[in-house]
C-alpha cells in the first residue's frame, strides 16, 4: 500500500493531487487490503487523486472500515484489482462519501468490479461509475452486502460488466436520487443532464 491511516487522524489529514500506483495493500490480518490506501478509525479526506493499477485482497484502490470515515472529491479511482471490491471497499463500520469522481475500469474477481458495500455507509454525488468488471460475482458496479445506508445523488452506473447495482438482500437497498443507471453509458448520461 501507498498510505496506512489507522491512527484516528481526523478530517484534516489530506491525501492530495497524487498519483498513486503499483501498491499491493497493508496485509495486518494475513489479507491484503486497500491497494493504495488502507483507512481504519480514521477520517481523512483524498482530493484530486488519481488511483490507478493498484492491487489487493479486498479494495484495490481503497480499504476502509472499523468507524473510519472517509471522503473522496474530485478524484479518478481506475484499473485496479481485486478479489472484491476492484475500485473500492467500503467495509464494517465505514461512513464513505465519494463526490465528484470517476470510478472505471476496475476488476474484481468476486463481488464489487466498482465498489463493495458492507455493513457500511456510502453516499455517491456527481459521480461516473462505469467500465468495471465483476468477474465472479454480482454487480460490476456497486454492490452492496448489508447496507447501512447507501445514497447514490446525481451519479452515473453504465457500461459495468456484471451488473450495474445489485443488492445482495434481492430488495431495494439503496435510495435513488437522480442517479442514471444503463447498461449503456449514453442513456445514463442523458438521465442525470436532465435529472440536474
Amino acid at each position: 500500500g501507498v498510505f496506512f491511516i489507522m491512527s484516528g487522524e481526523g478530517s484534516g489529514t489530506e491525501i492530495k493531487d497524487l498519483v498513486l500506483t503499483g501498491g499491493w495493500g497493508y496485509a495486518g490480518d494475513g489479507f491484503t487490503k486497500g491497494g493504495a490506501i488502507f483507512i481504519e478509525d480514521s477520517s481523512p479526506t483524498i482530493i484530486g487523486c488519481t488511483i490507478t493499477d493498484n492491487q489487493s485482497f479486498a479494495g484495490g484502490g481503497i480499504f476502509c472500515s472499523s468507524a473510519a470515515s472517509l471522503s473522496v472529491m474530485d478524484c479518478v479511482i481506475s484499473d485496479n484489482g481485486a478479489l472484491s471490491g476492484g475500485g473500492i471497499y467500503c467495509a464494517t463500520g465505514c461512513n464513505l462519501a465519494v463526490t465528484d469522481s470517476t470510478i472505471t475500469g476496475n476488476v474484481s474477481s468476486q463481488d464489487g468490479g466498482g465498489i463493495l458495500v458492507n455493513q457500511s455507509s456510502l453516499s455517491l454525488t456527481g459521480c461516473v461509475i462505469s467500465e468495471n468488471t465483476d468477474n465472479g460475482g454480482s454487480g460490476g458496479g456497486l454492490h452492496v452486502q448489508e447496507p447501512v445506508n447507501v445514497t447514490l445523488n446525481y451519479s452515473i452506473f453504465c457500461g459495468n460488466s456484471g451488473g450495474q447495482v445489485d443488492c445482495e438482500s434481492g430488495t431495494n437497498c439503496y435510495t435513488n436520487n437522480g442517479s442514471g443507471i444503463s447498461d449503456e453509458c449514453g442513456t445514463a448520461s442523458v438521465i442525470v443532464a436532465l435529472a440536474r
